[in-house]
């Protein structure tokens, strides 16, 4: 094969091993320098689309850390409104048990009251008979008719006496368990009042934590999107840096090229001659 067909064919052969953008650019011309145009325009966007990439991930890292901690802090709160609030039954079982004491130990107070009063009334109505007896004898009051007569209405006095005894014993013990009993509920009351702030109290606190939660995740996004902006400015000051580069160097390029024009825009064909044609 003739050294002429061999440069043509090595340049061709050449030609097809070269990268898309290169080869591009070899043909020459406007599609050359399109097509690396191209090329560089590709690379500012996936710059581009990596920096935004980043920014977002950084973003959904800022919120799912925020996420996380926000539903810990309302895990751990949640614990402890459960252990308030066993704690508060077992202050109300305790009070039931307290209350109940009180009552049943003033029952058996009541009970050995209205057990003794029998017999004390037993004790003070011999007493007071005798008495009275012993006052009619030294006083001679009347006959024997006549002082029997008197004992009998003695008797009868102190037998209503004694029933208003026992009536006002049991007054006693009835106000007594009424006041026992409402002291006992106002126990209660106090306690569930006094749970029922703690029960408030705790929410409060919860809620203070989760706003303060809140504002603090807000302001750190606020400042990173404060950083951001610089960050974004940077990457569009670099990729119009590129961008103006690329275009100079591409109309220097194109410049050459017009103080060239012997210089092919497309591959020069090389023919076989023959050494007639060389005389000729």
């Amino acid at each position: 094969m003739p050294s002429c067909w061999l440069s043509q064919h090595s340049l061709m052969r050449g030609h097809h091993h070269r990268p898309p953008c290169e080869s591009t650019w070899l043909r020459g011309g406007g599609e050359g320098l399109g097509a690396l145009a191209g090329c560089a325009s590709l690379g500012a966007v996936s710059a581009a689309d990596r920096e935004a990439a980043l920014w977002e991930m950084e973003e959904h890292h800022l919120q799912e850390r925020h996420q996380l901690v926000k539903q810990q802090l309302k895990d751990q709160y949640f614990l402890q409104r459960h252990e308030l609030v066993r704690k508060h039954e077992k202050e109300r079982e305790q009070m039931q048990r307290y209350n109940q004491r009180m009552i049943e130990q003033l029952k058996v107070r009541q009970q050995q009251e209205k057990a003794r009063l029998p017999k004390i009334q037993r004790s003070e109505g011999k007493t007071r008979m005798a008495m009275y007896k012993k006052s009619l004898h030294i006083n001679g009051g009347g006959s024997a008719a006549e002082q029997r007569e008197k004992i009998k209405q003695f008797s009868q006095q102190e037998e209503k006496r004694q029933k208003a005894e026992r009536l006002q014993q049991q007054q006693k013990h009835e106000n007594q368990m009424r006041d026992m009993v409402a002291q006992c509920e106002s126990n209660m009351s106090e306690l569930q009042q006094l749970q029922n702030e703690k029960c408030h109290l705790l929410i409060e606190h919860e809620t203070q934590k989760l706003k303060a939660l809140d504002e603090s995740h807000n302001q750190n996004l606020k400042e990173w999107r404060d950083k951001l902006r610089p960050r974004k400015k940077a990457l569009e000051e670099d990729l119009n840096q590129k961008k103006r580069e690329q275009e100079m160097f591409f109309k220097m390029n194109e410049e050459t090229e017009c103080a060239n024009p012997t210089t092919p825009n497309k591959v020069t064909k090389f023919f076989p001659y023959s050494s007639a044609d060389a005389a000729s």
